[in-house]
């Protein structure tokens, strides 16, 4: 659902006669509300129950896509995306969270890792699967469908965890959501992991929106190619998740930290340097390898941030994410309009690389005991 928009922004906005820009607000529409409702979702699952959480959430999101998909106007969809931002924040955090809970520091960057693979194959379907859908179905299709998969997803959390496995709830206390943040804050690799991940979001996912744009620009396709590039960053995460245990063995905290940033910068560089949809899904495959080992390294730190307060660390961890997936396509919109895409791809691709230089000289202790070669 998350990426399954993007490719097809240049469709919505010739249906709704507003400028592929303005249609761009889609992506920030949905996840500046992903980001802000963080705050909130965090400590409501430490407090009520994770479960209860993801249960609500996630048929609340089904319906909002539902309805999404009869928008009679831009003005209406445009409406809708913040709510399904809402509802999707009380997802992937909380159920990284219950990972975090049920399994031991040294089995838990691998479950994260192979949790974040599955999440990647419903990227690539996502995002490829509506370009491919787009002609067939429409855009409005499409958004059924993901409708469709959201309920069926809701269905299986209901049969997964059904009512009573969440542990006893606590009475609501805003003392206990302060103490949380407190907790999480108090840890200084906090500023390291939350920032990484803010320019994550900026420099990786502002581009995404714009891919059919660009290639609709230099000739070289449209939506159906843009899906395929975006779906590129799912692959590369896919072939990290399958290495992971190798690469782990061999590199050092500090060096795959830093190596990531670059790998994932070099495939922004070569996609400014040759807008060719083809080559791009290959460049952009780099870029979601280097991607999702930075994005792993510091989701397994973010699990030990504050273990008593571990949903209200991840939920501030997507909260700082998403808040630069929102600014991102508006940083990338007029930036790409004024210099052009090339040199914007080009400035994008040297904040990541830098950011995950810094990021690896100031990461200031070992992460969790048992993850060996870090």
């Amino acid at each position: 659902m998350t990426r399954s928009v993007d490719p097809m922004i240049t469709t919505i906005a010739r249906e709704f006669m507003v400028p592929a820009a303005t249609a761009a607000l889609l992506s920030s529409a949905f996840t500046l509300p992903y980001a802000l409702g963080q705050p909130v979702l965090g400590p409501l699952g430490d407090i009520l129950g994770k479960t209860t959480i993801l249960k609500v959430c996630i048929w609340f999101l089904a319906i909002v896509l539902a309805i999404s998909a009869f928008a009679p106007n831009f003005s209406f969809l445009l409406a809708l995306r913040p709510l399904a931002g809402i509802f999707a924040g009380g997802l992937m955090p909380v159920a990284m969270a219950i990972l975090g809970d049920r399994y031991p520091p040294n089995e838990r960057s691998l479950a994260i890792a192979r949790f974040l693979s599955t999440a990647l194959i419903g990227q690539v379907a996502g995002a490829s699967g509506a370009g491919l859908l787009l002609d067939w179905v429409g855009w409005r299709g499409v958004m059924i469908i993901t409708a469709v998969v959201a309920a069926a997803a809701a269905t299986g959390a209901m049969i997964i965890f059904p009512r009573g496995s969440s542990p006893p709830r606590n009475p609501f206390r805003f003392a206990d959501v302060v103490t949380g943040y407190r907790n999480v804050f108090s840890n200084p690799n906090a500023k390291v992991c939350f920032g990484i991940v803010l320019v994550e979001g900026i420099t990786v996912f502002g581009v995404t929106p714009f891919f059919g744009d660009m290639l609709e620009q230099a000739h070289t396709g449209g939506p159906r190619e843009a899906g395929f590039i975006i779906a590129g960053i799912g692959i590369g995460g896919l072939a990290f998740s399958l290495s992971i245990s190798l690469i782990m063995r061999f590199f050092a905290r500090k060096t795959m930290i830093i190596a990531s940033g670059v790998i994932a910068a070099a495939g922004l560089l070569a996609i400014a340097m040759d807008l060719n949809w083809t080559r791009d899904i290959v460049y952009f495959s780099f870029t979601g390898f280097g991607f999702f080992m930075l994005h792993n390294s510091m989701q397994t730190e973010v699990s030990e941030l504050a273990p008593q307060s571990r949903g209200t660390a991840f939920s501030m961890n997507a909260f700082f994410f998403f808040t630069g997936q929102a600014i991102g396509p508006v940083i990338f919109g007029p930036m790409h309009l004024v210099i052009g895409a090339s040199l914007t791809l080009v400035i994008m691709a040297l904040l990541l690389a830098v950011s995950a230089l810094l990021g690896g000289l100031f990461m200031r202790r070992r992460l969790i005991s048992g993850l060996q070669g870090f």
